[in-house]
């Protein structure tokens, strides 16, 4: 065999493929270097999302709008929306959603709240929807969620 086999097996080396992909993968990279101006900008950036992320984790059974969220990182809501995705990976909605359905999950195991108490506590205003998010989160129904970690 030679160097610049390729084989569809998964577990074999494929230089004639990485021969062919690095220059292109790189090319993507030459532009990620910032100036100095274009560093500190982005640091002040994250540390705005930093405030903003703590913000979210200590008010999560409140009303949280995008408005203020983006007006305290000041950033117009489109322009927060898509740094706030680049930064966590995730949507604001999904990610505040995450963090209230986490709370929920220790409310369910350390309370005696039922199911509706809890999702009122952790920010939901409906029933049914917090329902139906627990459930494609965990897997699992909040009630029966709660049976299967009674302590």
């Amino acid at each position: 065999m030679t160097g610049a086999h390729v084989t569809g097996d998964m577990g074999h080396f494929r230089p004639a493929f990485w021969v062919k992909k690095v220059p292109a993968l790189t090319r993507g990279y030459v532009c990620k270097i910032l100036s100095e101006k274009e560093f500190e900008e982005k640091t002040r950036s994250l540390k705005h999302f930093n405030t903003v992320l703590q913000f979210i984790e200590d008010n999560y059974d409140k009303k949280i709008r995008l408005k203020e969220l983006a007006d305290s990182a000041n950033l117009s809501a489109c322009h927060f929306c898509r740094t706030f995705k680049q930064i966590t990976g995730k949507t604001l909605t999904n990610y505040v959603n995450e963090i209230r359905l986490e709370k929920a999950a220790c409310f369910l195991k350390q309370t005696d709240l039922n199911i509706t108490e809890t999702a009122l506590k952790c920010g939901f205003d409906s029933i049914s929807y917090f329902n139906r998010l627990f459930s494609r989160h965990y897997k699992i129904s909040p009630t029966k969620f709660r049976k299967a970690n009674m302590q």
